[in-house]
């Protein structure tokens, strides 16, 4: 049942990230719901599951950007592990306030290397204007996205798992 949902989740958020989601652009930034994602199933379900949820939403990302095919998927996969084995470790699953500050950080984080990597050969990169004017703004805007995630998949979780007597960990 959870690969149907999670492809369930992969149709929907394919065919927004590609058409509506730039309606929803502020600043030239629009939000990146795979990673928000990434995250929220990785704090719900585990080490694995969050690491084959990475891989697959990130292959399917380098698929429709066009750009560098692997990197969002490398990065998905060790996200997705990371971010499970952060939220079991130390703090517990199913938490919202993580969930919104593991959004932030990761964001900032995985972008800030993927401008690094993607754009290291031009000569005139300048760090400082990509991370106040690329990276901070989608931060900011994943963690405002991750709450609506959030919030559907933990009810979706609920009304699917429970009934069936599976756990999401």
């Amino acid at each position: 049942m959870r690969i149907i949902v999670h492809a369930i989740f992969l149709i929907l958020f394919a065919a927004i990230q590609t058409t509506w989601i730039h309606a929803i652009e502020i600043f030239n930034v629009v939000p990146n719901i795979f990673l928000v994602y990434i995250i929220v199933v990785s704090c719900f379900c585990g080490k694995i599951e969050g690491a084959v949820i990475g891989f697959v939403f990130g292959l399917i990302l380098d698929i429709l950007s066009g750009e560098v095919w692997g990197l969002y998927a490398l990065f998905g996969m060790i996200l997705g592990f990371s971010v499970a084995n952060f939220c079991e470790k130390l703090f517990g699953q199913k938490n919202i306030f993580l969930t919104l500050i593991l959004s932030f950080v990761c964001t900032c984080f995985l972008e800030f290397v993927y401008y690094l990597i993607s754009y290291a050969s031009v000569e005139n990169m300048s760090l400082k204007y990509a991370f106040l004017w690329v990276v901070l703004p989608e931060s900011i805007y994943n963690t405002i996205i991750a709450v609506p995630i959030y919030l559907l998949f933990r009810k979706i979780a609920k009304l699917i798992y429970s009934d069936k007597g599976e756990t999401l960990g």
